[in-house]
């Protein structure tokens, strides 16, 4: 994929991508307060799906921002390399055994924080409705991925790489990291950043990353949903191994 991308625009985008969604997200929380008589606002359900929106909505805004700023078409933008179904089994295999791997990190990480009192965050609503799960899966499962994909490693990760690819690879990971503001997704979220990174430079086609990342959201909301325990990264470690060897059986 061209390099089309510079550090002032993976600089710019970063920045906006911190202050915008916030002041969406205060200005929701005016306007409801106004129109809804209550101070309570951040609790409510309205404002939980307006902030989740908003924020995704607010990635996709900053990403054609900066295409207007470069005088680039969507299509140039996206402009990638074809990719085969063995190419693309085989990267979702490696991304999967790569989350497996992690998972124990992760999961000492998770209690050594609940031990200091840290609470982990949970879903923005409650999933166990079928409206519930419909907007999660829409939102956080795809649209999520797509918005967050063509940012952090369009943009962000191709204006990085000018300073070279390791370079890019760790800051554009940290930045995904830090925009979810997720203290117990701190190692999960870098490291997963990684992995995009570092699948978008070997096949120079965004859509890979989106489609692992697509996987990745939808695969821990359908698991959430049938039983919300098995977000415990054991359970998932166990369900990601048996997933890739499928995949890389099929694929080879």
């Amino acid at each position: 994929m061209q390099n089309k991308y510079s550090k002032k625009d993976s600089a710019l985008s970063f920045i906006l991508s911190l202050v915008i969604p916030n002041v969406l997200a205060f200005l929701a929380i005016f306007f409801l307060s106004f129109f809804m008589g209550t101070t309570n606002i951040v609790n409510t359900k309205i404002y939980k799906i307006l902030a989740t929106t908003l924020s995704q909505v607010s990635f996709l805004l900053i990403f054609l921002f900066i295409l207007k700023t470069k005088k680039l078409s969507l299509k140039e933008s996206l402009e990638t390399k074809r990719l085969n179904i063995k190419q693309v089994l085989i990267l979702i295999t490696i991304s999967l055994i790569c989350l497996f791997l992690i998972s124990p990190i992760i999961n000492v990480f998770d209690s050594f924080l609940e031990f200091i009192g840290v609470t982990s965050s949970e879903l923005p609503i409650n999933i166990n409705k079928p409206i519930n799960f419909i907007y999660l899966i829409l939102t956080m499962g795809i649209f999520a991925p797509i918005t967050e994909e063509i940012l952090f490693r369009g943009v962000i990760f191709g204006g990085l790489k000018n300073k070279g690819n390791k370079f890019a690879i760790i800051i554009s990971s940290l930045m995904f990291m830090l925009i979810h503001l997720n203290l117990h997704q701190t190692i999960y979220q870098f490291v997963l950043g990684i992995i995009l990174a570092l699948v978008v430079m070997y096949t120079n086609n965004i859509f890979s990353s989106i489609l692992i990342h697509f996987i990745n959201n939808t695969f821990v909301l359908v698991i959430n949903y049938i039983n919300p325990q098995f977000l415990v990264f054991d359970y998932l470690s166990l369900t990601y191994i048996i997933i890739s060897i499928l995949l890389f059986i099929f694929a080879v």
